[in-house]
């Protein structure tokens, strides 16, 4: 599209953006040639129908830049825009010189590259996270390991599954309605001996897969997405679905299916009536060629499967482990301001849980994350759920 075509960066400028594939460390050193505007009210920015002029202002590069927000907005409007006229943006800062639309794109990775340095740098060492990061006990140095090439642990994956949760929770899609996804706690669950399994109907620990396979019966429930350690070294996802009575398994590996999981899959499904499940290939998954990033590629799978997410691939692993931190680390920066009723933590009264091992602590299962409320489960007290701990270090 000729619209796109516009909005393309020129080669001069894209050299002075950061790539997405700089380390945390690159990124903090990186000398950043503008700023962020602080005022929103100073941004100013307006389509225009006058052609753009062919030198940019002497100095276009040291102004501020538009909020992220705002400028994603704005470039997604001139796509549309431009078929409507316009072919320039006025700024208040160069009130006499219509701007290319490409300035739009310019300032998406610019103001990205800054609020990216602006969080990292903002964000305390070792304090107990809010907002999401809470649900799980993690603490901000938990989100260390997705600024590194290195493996993902149980706690960190059961907070980023709670933030799948959250954004289904505030999604107006109501096909999200009848989707379920858990945390590591449902495989932990079905990993419960045999002899415990004898009393199902009536275990405390099977509270949570019993309010699950009831909606599954029902029909209020239609799929089930959740995912799964492999042998204590690999992430992979599994779906369930009840309206083709298919079982789905995507890894980033290619590693063959966990055949007694699928079993034990299915052998909780008859507890409910549920039966004639067969395997299936319908949920789709980047293929790694790394020894780390199935962490990142099995929470990727979940999304793509419930929010349309573009999959995993090598060449966006590092910018998705970047999202992750990044949506994280806001949830507690915001909940951190002062004035938004809650008191700023500085860390200075927070002591480290005593637990065997940093590495234990670290991958420990966490609580039931709670479904979207229209899928009618209840989610038990997570003294109710007896699981053994999964010191899962992960490729």
């Amino acid at each position: 599209m000729a619209s796109l075509h516009l909005l393309c960066v020129p080669s001069k400028f894209q050299a002075i953006i950061p790539s997405c594939t700089l380390s945390v460390t690159q990124l903090l050193v990186f000398e950043l040639p503008a700023s962020l505007e602080t005022n929103p009210s100073c941004t100013g920015v307006v389509l225009s129908q006058e052609p753009p002029k062919v030198q940019l202002p002497a100095d276009f590069i040291s102004q501020s830049v538009p909020a992220f927000s705002t400028a994603t907005a704005l470039c997604d409007h001139a796509t549309s825009a431009w078929q409507d006229g316009d072919q320039s943006i006025m700024h208040l800062s160069f009130p006499n010189d219509p701007l290319p639309l490409w300035v739009l794109s310019y300032w998406v990775s610019m103001s990205h590259a800054l609020e990216h340095q602006h969080v990292i740098e903002r964000l305390p060492l070792d304090v107990p996270l809010k907002g999401v990061g809470a649900q799980t006990d993690l603490s901000t140095s938990g989100l260390r390991l997705l600024l590194a090439s290195g493996p993902i642990g149980g706690r960190l994956m059961d907070t980023m599954i709670a933030a799948v949760v959250e954004r289904m929770q505030a999604s107006q899609n109501g096909d999200l309605q009848t989707v379920c996804v858990e945390s590591l706690i449902l495989m932990d669950t079905l990993h419960l001996s045999e002899k415990r399994w004898a009393n199902y109907e009536t275990e405390k620990a099977f509270t949570r897969l019993r309010a699950i396979g009831s909606v599954l019966r029902e029909g209020t429930l239609q799929r089930v997405l959740f995912p799964i350690n492999i042998h204590d070294i690999h992430w992979a996802a599994i779906k369930v679905n009840v309206i083709d009575r298919t079982i789905s398994y995507a890894d980033s590996l290619g590693w063959d299916w966990p055949a007694r999981d699928i079993d034990t899959i299915r052998h909780w499904l008859g507890h409910h009536g549920l039966s004639g499940f067969s395997n299936a290939s319908a949920l789709q998954c980047g293929q790694q060629l790394d020894s780390f990033s199935c962490g990142i590629a099995a929470i990727n799978t979940i999304k793509h499967a419930v929010f349309c997410d573009p999959l995993f691939d090598n060449n966006n692993a590092f910018s998705l482990r970047m999202d992750e931190f990044l949506d994280l680390a806001y949830d507690h920066l915001e909940l951190s301001v002062p004035g938004n009723g809650m008191d700023v933590d500085d860390g200075s009264d927070f002591e480290p849980e005593e637990t065997p091992s940093d590495a234990e602590s670290e991958h420990e299962t966490q609580p039931s994350i709670s479904t979207p409320p229209s899928s009618s489960i209840s989610t038990p007290p997570s003294s109710s759920i007896s699981t053994p701990p999964s010191s899962t270090q992960t490729n």
